[in-house]
């Protein structure tokens, strides 16, 4: 403050005269009043630097907007032919993979009914050996075992032939008794 007041006041020598101290007063009241004055003017004027600053780049965000949304709708309009286009081949794009789609599912059925179907001959095949092998596995069964009883029947047919003539023929002499073989 001190040094402002050098600067614009002129330097004050003391005066004698009676009527010093009112020129002094006189001469620091106008020197603060002149200050004050430069103090306003500096801080209008950081004021103004700064409404100035806002007001263009207002200015330019609206010319810019403007610009901004000029360029938008050209672009819209542009791009409103090709995205019709991109949207038509992406709906064929989607209905030829939905195509593709079903027919690899119908060609993996038949591949699993074809391999269902081997499998299917496969073990028909294997059951019909099988039950042709228990078939003929009982036929033997049954052949052996006519076979065991007729030779324990013959066996015993000789056996009881034996002793029916052993016993008819108490009075035979046991040569008599013996059977050819």
């Amino acid at each position: 403050w001190r040094l402002a007041t050098r600067h614009y006041a002129p330097p004050v020598q003391e005066l004698t005269l009676p009527n010093a101290d009112l020129v002094h007063l006189t001469l620091e009241s106008q020197c603060r009043s002149q200050l004050r004055r430069i103090t306003i003017r500096l801080a209008n004027s950081a004021l103004r630097k700064g409404w100035k600053t806002w007001r263009d780049k207002v200015a330019n965000q609206k010319v810019g907007s403007l610009k901004l949304g000029l360029a938008r709708k050209a672009f819209a309009r542009l791009s409103g032919a090709t995205l019709s286009a991109a949207w038509t081949k992406w709906m064929l794009l989607v209905e030829e993979a939905a195509k593709k789609k079903v027919a690899m599912k119908h060609m993996i059925g038949r591949m699993l009914r074809l391999q269902e179907a081997k499998v299917w001959e496969a073990w028909s095949l294997a059951a019909g050996e099988l039950r042709e092998a228990e078939h003929v596995a009982s036929k033997r069964a049954t052949l052996t075992r006519r076979i065991v009883l007729r030779v324990s029947r013959s066996s015993l047919a000789r056996d009881m032939t034996k002793w029916r003539l052993a016993t008819r023929h108490d009075a035979l002499p046991a040569q008599e008794l013996t059977l050819p073989n």
